[in-house]
């Protein structure tokens, strides 16, 4: 009985004819494949792009209601912890701490015809990557 060392299996060629592919052919490619998808993910993970981290700052708001009955408040923050409570004696009574510049809050107040709009962002700043705080 004749033993089969290497299975064969025929494909096309670019002139139409059939010819055979060895698997050891296939196996060179999937390693060549893999070798290549390592060393793109390698390639990747040294061009990690960091934003750098300063001092925790604390800055502290108040706004009074002026002239408004109404108050439409609009709150826009991306990333961190947000703790909302009521009780004021104002408006708005607010301490907020950040560590990254960019990430300082905006607080704009308007009134008009007795209707207030608070708003209180988070900007996105020019943040290009992971912060990195060493």
């Amino acid at each position: 009985m004749k033993q089969l060392t290497q299975t064969q299996v025929t494909g096309s060629s670019s002139d139409g004819t059939r010819a055979p592919i060895s698997s050891g052919n296939h196996q060179r490619r999937s390693s060549i494949t893999w070798l290549l998808s390592g060393l793109l993910l390698a390639a990747l993970a040294c061009n990690v792009v960091t934003t750098k981290v300063g001092a925790l700052q604390t800055d502290t708001h108040t706004i009074e209601p002026a002239d408004a009955t109404e108050v439409r408040v609009t709150v826009n923050m991306g990333v961190g912890e947000l703790n909302l409570s009521g009780g004021a004696e104002s408006l708005l009574q607010a301490d907020f701490s950040y560590n990254v510049a960019d990430w300082k809050p905006e607080l704009d107040y308007q009134v008009t015809n007795n209707n207030g709009r608070l708003r209180v962002e988070q900007p996105s700043g020019n943040i290009n990557g992971i912060p990195d705080d060493k």
